[in-house]
């Protein structure tokens, strides 16, 4: 396990914020072959500590891994170290990338953590395959990501369909339509918003896409949408 930064300069590095070994080791382990350092932290402590390390190496791009519950039902040491990493050096946005895998999934928790500018949202037991390629995509090694936040924009009753907002890993806003069970009960009202593996739950990369007040049919591939128009 690497407890501290190599003397080896580099310019990646990933930081696995988790008090489960079992899960620190499994990332380790998928991480190891992408050629970035890897630092562990088991206490939020330890964190605290790398992240200094982190920033006194400049190091250009870091993915933060961070489990929030590290006592059995709370999430406050968690929170409290995420505003911490928000404060910092400053929180650049092409520098700290915070992928959050936890098993708090309340509504409370989720505004939060969207609040301080995580870039995605995972609630345990998550694929793991979705977390790497969240983990690979900030790290530049990936051309989507899996998780992405989604704001409702209207909801239809009567259909059971919402149309809904988002940013793509290509920095684009799209709007698209969507069944509103994929949503929370609680989010299902104009101006709600959620976390959805987009990766996961758009039927093999596609969705119908609003244009100019028309549908078209969308493709989500690496490249961008590429839009079919009837």
């Amino acid at each position: 396990m690497t407890q501290s930064l190599s003397a080896t300069a580099f310019t990646e590095a990933v930081l696995l914020v988790e008090n489960d070994p079992e899960i620190v080791r499994h990332y380790q382990r998928k991480i190891a072959n992408d050629g970035v350092e890897i630092l562990e932290a088991l206490r939020i402590s330890d964190a605290r500590r790398k992240v200094s390390e982190l920033v006194d190496q400049d190091v250009q791009t870091i993915v933060v891994l961070l489990d929030l519950m590290f006592d059995e039902h709370d999430t406050e040491e968690g929170l409290t170290f995420l505003r911490e990493l928000k404060r910092l050096d400053p929180f650049k946005e092409a520098r700290w990338n915070v992928v959050v895998l936890t098993g708090a999934d309340d509504p409370q928790t989720k505004a939060e953590v969207s609040s301080a500018g995580i870039r995605a949202f995972h609630t345990k037991p998550a694929d793991p395959e979705l977390v790497m390629q969240d983990i690979r995509y900030y790290l530049g090694k990936e051309t989507s990501v899996a998780s992405s936040l989604l704001e409702i924009v209207h909801v239809d009753n009567e259909t059971g369909q919402m149309d809904v907002r988002y940013r793509t890993s290509h920095g684009a806003n799209v709007r698209c339509t969507l069944d509103w069970e994929l949503a929370p009960l609680e989010a299902r009202v104009a101006g709600g918003s959620f976390w959805l593996d987009v990766s996961k739950h758009f039927e093999a990369g596609r969705a119908v896409y609003r244009s100019s007040g028309r549908l078209v049919d969308a493709a989500h591939d690496a490249d961008f949408f590429k839009e079919f128009l009837d």
